[in-house]
């Protein structure tokens, strides 16, 4: 008995010993964005760490040390400034958009009355780690330096151009493509042009990085900080590891620092409660095949002008398969006899189920990640962001194909979905694709985790820093070594040319200037 008290004492005490002080980040006012976030925050608080998190939406989560502080005025600015379709329509730029509204979220995260109690100069408050989301949100790395508390920073996306740029990844550009040119690798290795194209938005997002997104980021943190603040930069050196929600096997194969942790697949493992008896049986019945129709949460399909609605509604109603539609308003006029509307679907339960044929999607991470996990092979209408990329990636590999969401014909839809679920080659592309995903040599969360706990436990990550990291993309790419090059053979072919002609006029002066002397006796 005396045996079990002592090593229950020391049990408890090891956990309070390694329980650490969390201050987690994630605002993004996007429900895509908010799933993924808070259920890593709430697994680290499972393992005994006490977590605070700052969140745009409550979760389901709750837990003496997890506590969520809502900012939910986020949510709705959000929603007022986005409309995707009219985003689409007017091809608006992904940076440019999602720079206003970053400037917007890091202001009122800031000037929430909780933040504004823990950063306040009378504060005690201490936290071991900084749990940052990573999407054009720089100016929360001001945190860093106010709780002198490294930072690990986590993104619902692949790594991008800006992503990594501050960590000093090589660009690669002759090969990498950028996310949002929609290209893959073997298009941009195919072209000049497309390496061009892939070149100059690279160059671009950098650009407007550092020159329009850093300086009002900057301005923004010394309202909250003061102005003895490093600059955002400097501060992003404090970031020890970077987590992404991607498949490094998905995504196009690029040059990754050691501090860069891929944890994609992992929300694939979770338990998912939801469950509809009576679609099931709608789908049991569907002998014939089933479509399932959804544009994610991002995208609501009850903001479809009329006549792409109405051509939808029309292309449907000629399948001879069953159509699932997650309509948001729960009714659609003209309904034909095949098609189950529904407010919400149990996306999983759907995509699970033999009797599928197609999943006509947007293309977001989720919703490709999980057609992927079920082996379901996709019809894409990207929207924004990476939809594009991951639509053209599936469509490269046989396991999907694309359409422009605002300017398909009905004939392109109906022979798209009906090439997609007749031809068997696009399930097999797809089930090969799962298997391949599936084949990881650890559990994706479990390694993410012991990441975040090294950082904690050794207070940083400096130690896997690359040396990229002090320096600027153009000493990294070698650029000043290739210019300080170039002037030195410059100066040294001129040098050598002034010298060669100085030696050749010597060498020809002289009988130039006999033959003048003899020219002048003859005329006198």
């Amino acid at each position: 008995m005396l045996i079990v008290l002592c090593y229950l004492l020391t049990f408890i005490s090891r956990s309070q010993l390694d329980a650490a002080r969390i201050l987690a980040v994630v605002p993004y006012p996007t429900s895509s964005h908010q799933v993924l976030l808070t259920h890593f925050a709430w697994e680290l608080s499972k393992r005994g760490h006490n977590l605070t998190v700052f969140v745009s939406q409550q979760s389901k989560y709750q837990s003496p040390n997890y506590k969520e502080f809502l900012m939910p005025k986020l949510k709705k600015q959000y929603e007022e400034k986005f409309d995707f379709i009219s985003l689409l329509r007017k091809k608006a730029s992904f940076a440019e958009e999602v720079y206003s509204i970053s400037d917007l979220i890091v202001r009122e995260t800031f000037s929430h009355p909780e933040m504004l109690a823990l950063i306040s100069p009378n504060s005690s408050a201490q936290f071991d780690l900084i749990l940052m989301q990573f999407l054009y949100l720089d100016g929360l790395t001001g945190l860093s330096y106010r709780f002198n508390a490294p930072i690990v920073s986590i993104s619902t996306m692949t790594m991008l151009t800006v992503h990594q740029y501050i960590l000093g990844t090589p660009l690669s550009m002759a090969f990498t493509p950028e996310v949002f040119t929609q290209l893959t690798s073997d298009e941009v290795k195919s072209s000049i042009w497309y390496r061009i194209y892939n070149l100059s938005s690279h160059l671009f997002l950098i650009t407007s990085y550092l020159f329009d997104h850093l300086p009002r980021q900057e301005r923004i943190i010394r309202d909250f900080f003061g102005e003895g603040l490093p600059s955002i930069q400097e501060l992003s050196k404090n970031i020890s590891i970077s987590l992404f929600y991607a498949h490094p096997f998905f995504y196009d194969p690029k040059p990754y620092n050691p501090e860069i942790i891929h944890m994609g697949g992992y929300l694939m493992n979770t338990t998912d409660n939801n469950f509809d008896p009576e679609l099931q049986k709608v789908m049991d019945e569907a002998t014939n095949g089933l479509v399932y129709f959804s544009l994610g949460s991002n995208v609501r399909s009850d903001t479809l002008p009329i006549e792409i609605r109405d051509r939808f509604i029309q292309v449907f109603a000629e399948l001879p398969f069953k159509v699932i539609w997650k309509f948001e308003t729960g009714n659609i006029p003209n309904q034909p006899e095949n098609l189950i509307v529904r407010q919400w679907c149990p996306q999983r339960q759907i995509l699970d189920h033999p009797n599928l044929r197609v999943f006509v999607s947007q293309g977001g991470i989720y919703s490709t990640e999980e057609a992927i996990n079920s082996g379901v092979p996709m019809l894409g209408f990207p929207v924004f962001s990476d939809q594009g990329y991951n639509i053209r990636k599936l469509a490269s590999l046989g396991a999907g194909m694309h359409l422009q969401l605002l300017s398909f014909t009905k004939e392109e839809l109906k022979q798209a979905i009906l090439k997609i679920a007749n031809d068997p080659s696009y399930k097999k592309n797809a089930l090969k694709l799962r298997d391949l995903l599936l084949d990881r040599p650890y559990n994706s969360l479990e390694y993410a985790i012991w990441w975040v706990e090294h950082v904690i436990r050794h207070k940083g990550a400096r130690h896997v820093y690359t040396g990229s990291r002090d320096m600027t993309w153009f000493q990294t790419g070698m650029y000043d070594v290739l210019l300080l090059f170039l002037f030195t053979i410059t100066v040294l072919a001129y040098v050598s040319f002034l010298l060669v002609r100085s030696i050749f006029a010597k060498l020809c002066g002289k009988p130039k200037t006999q033959n003048s002397l003899i020219q002048k006796k003859k005329l006198h």
